[in-house]
């Protein structure tokens, strides 16, 4: 099956969240679920993390085939996200949203935006029972986006 893509444009405000995850849930749906259920779960944090330390345009982008989907959240704002280093608070209420896209997607990066200000976090998410080339844990932050 050759792969599907959407694009959409999201406000810049916290209801962005939840229409991201709807969006992931019905064009992930060819996946098995614990993979979508992830992947739900990864675009709700970096959507999360584009409306509180971004700037607009927010657009999310998402390509679909039968064993592996690619999300990216764009946004105008001109920071790099970045892992901190050390351990986040544990009372605090920030801190984890890359560490948990590092820990269960594929493959993850940023990536600044062509042509445009701003940058774009992506991630991919495989089905492990059909993905062949699967980087090591390792090497998931450091993989380029193209």
């Amino acid at each position: 099956m050759s792969a599907r893509r959407i694009v959409v444009d999201l406000p810049l405000r916290p209801e962005a969240v939840r229409r991201a995850r709807s969006i992931v849930r019905e064009h992930g749906a060819q996946l098995p679920p614990d993979v979508v259920n992830d992947a739900e779960l990864l675009a709700s944090e970096v959507v999360s993390n584009a409306v509180r330390h971004g700037a607009a345009p927010l657009r999310l982008t998402l390509t679909a085939d039968d064993s592996r989907l690619t999300v990216e959240v764009s946004d105008g704002g001109d920071a790099r996200p970045a892992i901190a280093p050390g351990d986040p608070d544990p009372g605090g209420s920030g801190g984890r949203g890359l560490r948990i896209v590092r820990s269960l997607a594929t493959e993850w990066g940023v990536a600044a935006n062509r042509g445009t200000p701003g940058k774009t976090v992506w991630f991919r998410m495989s089905d492990s029972s059909r993905a062949e080339d699967q980087p090591d844990v390792d090497q998931r932050e450091e993989t380029a986006w193209t």
